[in-house]
């Protein structure tokens, strides 16, 4: 039962942290990848079209998106495994209650 529920946590859990990690990786490839060349030596551009100021350091933003992408990971394959374990536990329990129901025949 508590692996169902932890198992269970664990994927929607996974999920969330998968939802943020892919909001930072846009973030990143919106806020810095196009404009990565342009910037000059006090890192900044300004870009003339929109009248907005971009900075170098909005380059950072990959590090979460990284970390919690491996954290979504980790969490989807916890979630996995109780829940595989959950599963096998409840097989083997059935086959157990079965062979002694003919057993006793």
């Amino acid at each position: 039962m508590i692996a169902t529920v932890v198992g269970r946590l664990c994927q929607v859990l996974s999920a969330i942290i998968a939802v943020v990690a892919v909001l930072c990786g846009w973030m990143f490839f919106v806020l810095y990848w196009p404009y990565r060349h342009l910037f000059n030596e006090e890192g900044r551009y300004f870009c003339e079209a929109n009248d907005v100021v971009y900075d170098s350091q909005s380059g950072v933003v990959i590090v979460p998106a990284i970390l919690l992408g491996a954290l979504a990971v980790l969490f989807a394959l916890i979630g996995r495994r109780l829940l595989q374990k959950r599963n096998a536990e409840q097989t083997n329990a059935a086959a157990c209650s079965s062979a002694a129901d003919e057993s006793s025949d």
